[in-house]
């Protein structure tokens, strides 16, 4: 991530958005140092919150639902593409540091959980508890911090279609020599 840190300007924020995979204390702990960037992370880990071992979950669950937003779900070949109520609660969190970090000092966060309402049956309901760096503390930002995360899936699109349709992997090229494949032709 800090690489990107001095490629941008003052005015601009970048937002790293992971998966579940991403749910590591290293992410949340490197972005401390960071001014211009933030992360949004889905969380894996029902995580400690305080001395008293509060967890994650548990912390949100207990929030009023603030407010329900609708978003389209993309059809996969694990499941049918629909429109999916999702109840939202947010709050800020302070994570507690594993032992192994020299910063001991807890990572304060805010935590957006949606959670999808009237399921269809045989379908898996979508659960997702976020987490990230930015302030969330109206409904406004929890929709953009529900919005980024929905980008996701266009992302996966690329993915596919770049490992697929492109065949970049037989390449087994670095991020230089990937260049060629990656840039239009020039008249």
């Amino acid at each position: 991530m800090t690489e990107v840190e001095h490629e941008v300007s003052n005015s601009t924020r970048v937002i790293h958005v992971f998966d579940r995979e991403g749910d590591i204390t290293e992410v949340f702990d490197s972005s401390r140092q960071l001014k211009h960037t933030g992360v949004l992370v889905r969380a894996a880990h029902d995580r400690s919150l305080d001395q008293n071992s509060e967890r994650l979950w548990k912390k949100l669950e207990s929030q009023p639902s603030r407010f329900e937003q609708e978003i389209k779900v993309p059809e996969t070949g694990k499941r049918q593409g629909r429109i999916a109520s999702l109840a939202v609660r947010f709050s800020q969190v302070q994570l507690r540091v594993p032992y192994r970090f020299d910063n001991r000092d807890s990572l304060q966060v805010y935590a957006v959980y949606a959670t999808e309402i009237n399921c269809p049956e045989g379908e898996t309901p979508l659960e997702w508890m976020l987490l990230t760096t930015e302030v969330v503390e109206d409904i406004e930002t929890a929709l953009k911090i529900l919005r980024w995360y929905t980008y996701r899936w266009r992302v996966e699109d690329y993915h596919k279609i770049f490992k697929s349709g492109c065949k970049c992997e037989r390449y087994r090229l670095a991020a230089e020599g990937m260049k060629p494949l990656l840039e239009s032709p020039t008249e």
